[in-house]
């Protein structure tokens, strides 16, 4: 396993990523690995799922709360965590989630909507 893979769970034990005993608002999800819910800040996150092609950043589900009746399927989530479910689809929610250093995710699932052909 890369090493890389374990600085945002040392980070964690020293509370540099979140307050003990808070779960963060951001997860590492990789391939093989339990969820890394470290971080309290999408742009790190985001960076860290970057490094690997099997890892991507998701939603605490514990921590940040998807609406039940949003206006679109796919939900933009923003540092704060600011949440705009408006977007009907994937590739547009994604896109904005790119330009805004955010996270998209399906209000379907609950889980981020990952498209395995993104490169």
């Amino acid at each position: 396993m890369p090493r890389w893979l374990w600085l945002p769970l040392a980070l964690a034990a020293i509370g540099l990523h979140g307050s003990p005993g808070h779960a963060a608002p951001y997860c590492l999800e990789a391939v093989g690995l339990p969820l890394q819910c470290v971080y309290a800040d999408v742009q790190v996150c985001r960076r860290d799922a970057l490094r690997t092609t099997s890892s991507v950043c998701t939603v605490n589900a514990n921590e940040v709360k998807l609406p039940k009746m949003p206006a679109g399927r796919f939900c933009l989530v923003v540092n704060g965590p600011v949440v705009q479910c408006e977007y009907a689809d994937r590739r547009t929610c994604d896109a904005e989630a790119a330009r805004r250093s955010g996270i998209c995710s399906d209000t379907a699932t609950g889980t981020p909507d990952v498209d395995i052909f993104r490169q």
